[in-house]
């Protein structure tokens, strides 16, 4: 993502998106997210690595990446229902 002054940050995840994060574009890690899903429940663990400590970006970064957490939890329990439905 590049914001409007010009800086630069990438957005990283794993094939499962279960790890995600933000980086800078030399690739140092900022913030990462872990998700944890199970049929009864959700949690993401945020880590903040020391490089995005004192970034002004940071709340947004946080911000976004739990939204993502809640979206993606949100696709999962959608996709267990229609499956649930479907076999039923």
């Amino acid at each position: 993502m590049i914001l409007p002054d010009g800086r630069e940050y990438l957005v990283t995840s794993n094939f499962w998106q279960t790890e995600y994060g933000f980086k800078t574009v030399g690739g140092e890690p900022l913030v990462n997210f872990k998700s944890k899903m199970s049929l009864l429940h959700h949690s993401t663990e945020v880590e903040i690595l020391p490089a995005g400590e004192n970034l002004p970006e940071l709340p947004w970064m946080v911000l976004l990446g739990w939204y993502l957490a809640v979206m993606m939890s949100n696709d999962a329990t959608t996709a267990a229902v229609v499956t649930v439905v479907a076999v039923s």
